[in-house]
């Protein structure tokens, strides 16, 4: 499989926190979802201190390729 920089998202985590609304926007038009809730952004989920957290997994080599591919095109 080839990855292309068309199939990428990028999201920012500070500016998604701030401008939720913009995420969702980008989003939307990214996936052809619509009536994405902004809402979402204000609840908080697999806290670290939280005793349900689950550490996140790790990044499968077609992960890995799609942000190298992603850092090195910027």
């Amino acid at each position: 499989m080839t990855l292309r920089l068309e199939n990428l998202l990028s999201l920012d985590f500070a500016t998604m926190i701030a401008d939720p609304a913009d995420t969702v926007s980008q989003l939307e038009k990214f996936t052809g979802a619509n009536g994405i809730d902004s809402a979402v952004f204000n609840r908080r989920v697999n806290d670290l201190g939280n005793s349900h957290w689950v550490p996140p997994a790790e990044l499968s080599e077609e992960e890995t390729a799609a942000i190298n591919l992603y850092l090195s095109a910027a």
